[in-house]
């Protein structure tokens, strides 16, 4: 087992909320500070990651982010796009 792996069975998380976002075109998801731990992961293709306060970061099939203490954040088709669409 990887460090992450045995950091993560340590914390054991467990699922307060799930959401899979689909996108095509110029699209962008914004959410809320959360505040609490949580992830985000790509399951196909790319996207861009932009949390408040830090660069926007590529994203691709694979990638998995993991936040302590969920920041407001945007997921989107290009870096520029930061309203909800």
């Amino acid at each position: 087992m990887d460090a992450l792996s045995a950091i993560v069975t340590l914390l054991k998380p467990q699922a307060v909320a799930a959401k899979l976002v689909h996108g095509a075109g110029r699209w962008g998801v914004r959410y809320s500070a959360f505040g609490h731990p949580s992830y985000a992961l790509v399951l196909k293709g790319a996207c861009w990651l932009a949390a408040d306060g830090e660069p926007a970061q590529m994203l691709g099939t694979g990638d998995f982010v993991l936040f302590p203490a969920t920041p407001r954040f945007t997921l989107a088709s290009d870096p520029k796009v930061r309203q909800v669409a």
